[in-house]
């Protein structure tokens, strides 16, 4: 026969034991939903609703989180206050980012006044008495987003919808980092189906149009100005449709022997009317050199760099490109007199995202060089570059010998 303390402890135990049904049975609705989601949008705005739907909510939302940009966007909320996308990125350095992504804990409240998006519009703030959880969805030790939920203190308990936060941040942050990869893979076949096709196509005729107008000065220049337009589409589209590779690893490669210096005359040769319009001397040297390597990589590296070295070399500058062979393999240097870099920026010139010189309109992802880095060591090699502020780049790649 039980003896009192254990009668007494018999409603607490029958209180934890519900508490684990209704976890589990929330669970199973939450995994259930975001599995049935259709797309990203879709699943974000799923979790948002279920969370809404306990009723103990005054306003819910999630946002998605880059750390490499430093930008977040709202991704679903709930009550629906119209058009979400007009609210665009947001900064990851405004308030309540900083202090959520910062803690390790699963849920922390915060004291700050709700911004305008989480708000119903008739709110002015955090009023007396309310409070905003927030629950950083981590994958792997990564922030991928932030669960914010508005709550009326004096009407519920804290504590009790914390633990229901912590659930559905922990369990949904997988499901949606997953349904985010696919929705990126998606629009990475979309746009090179419906963008990069007729962008190349266009390029070729604009290219046509250059060596036909060589007489024709005016035209000449217009023809030139479309060829360099969209040859910084093409290397924006391009760069971008290969992340979905790389973000699986290093990349596969199809190794056989090539003429490099054919193959590096040739992507020089991409850029002579660019070159020509911005008044710059390009030059190759280095025919019969041969490697080892896979052909359309490599014609990928060597277009990233011959690109950076024409857009950031300023009008009467100069760009020499020499393929060599050596004992230890064989290089590739690309050398500009264009607007260099300090120490500084070297330490992070081949992270993903990184772009200098901002205060210019040259367009960019920041994906070249990272692209070119993770290509280039897939292969053996190395890439290594030096520079100074003002005097211009040099960068050199190094391959093993064949």
């Amino acid at each position: 026969m039980p003896s009192s303390p254990d009668r007494g402890a018999r409603p607490t135990a029958e209180g934890e034991l519900l508490e684990k049904i209704e976890e589990l049975s929330f669970l199973r609705l939450l995994n259930d939903s975001l599995a049935s989601a259709p797309d990203y949008a879709s699943a974000c705005q799923t979790l948002v609703d279920l969370i809404w739907d306990e009723g103990w909510a005054d306003a819910v939302a999630y946002v998605s989180v880059d750390m490499q940009r430093q930008l977040c966007r709202l991704e679903a909320r709930a009550p629906r206050n119209g058009d979400i996308d007009s609210i665009g990125e947001l900064n990851l350095q405004e308030s309540p980012f900083p202090d959520v992504l910062e803690q390790p804990q699963t849920v922390i409240a915060l004291g700050d006044p709700a911004p305008p998006w989480l708000a119903a519009p008739h709110d002015s703030g955090t009023e007396d008495g309310r409070i905003m959880l927030a629950a950083p969805m981590r994958v792997r030790g990564v922030s991928k987003g932030v669960l914010l939920v508005l709550v009326n203190v004096d009407a519920t308990d804290p504590e009790e919808q914390r633990r229901i936060l912590g659930i559905a941040a922990t369990s949904a942050a997988l499901a949606l980092d997953s349904a985010r990869a696919d929705a990126r893979e998606e629009f990475l076949a979309t746009l090179r189906h419906d963008i990069n096709n007729p962008v190349t196509a266009a390029l070729g005729c604009a290219e046509v149009l250059v060596r036909e107008l060589q007489d024709n000065e005016q035209l000449l220049d217009f023809a030139q100005a479309i060829m360099s337009s969209l040859e910084s589409v093409t290397d924006l589209v391009s760069n971008y449709l290969h992340m979905g590779a790389i973000n699986q690893g290093a990349p596969w490669l199809n190794v056989e022997e090539i003429d490099l210096g054919k193959l590096t005359a040739l992507v020089v040769d991409r850029f002579r009317a660019t070159a020509s319009q911005k008044e710059l001397t390009l030059s190759f040297r280095g025919e019969g050199t041969r490697a080892q390597a896979d052909r359309r990589q490599l014609e990928r590296v060597l277009t990233n760099l011959v690109s950076n070295a024409v857009k950031y070399t300023p009008s009467g500058g100069q760009v020499d490109v020499v393929a060599a062979a050596e004992s230890t393999g064989v290089t590739i240097a690309v050398r500009d007199t264009g607007t260099g870099l300090s120490k500084d920026q070297l330490s992070e010139l081949f992270t993903k995202y990184t772009r200098f010189h901002r205060d210019t309109d040259i367009p960019g992802t920041g994906l070249g060089l990272f692209i070119s880095k993770v290509l280039v060591e897939a292969h053996g090699g190395r890439i290594e570059v030096t520079s100074e502020p003002g005097q211009g780049s040099c960068f050199t790649i190094h391959l093993p010998p064949r």
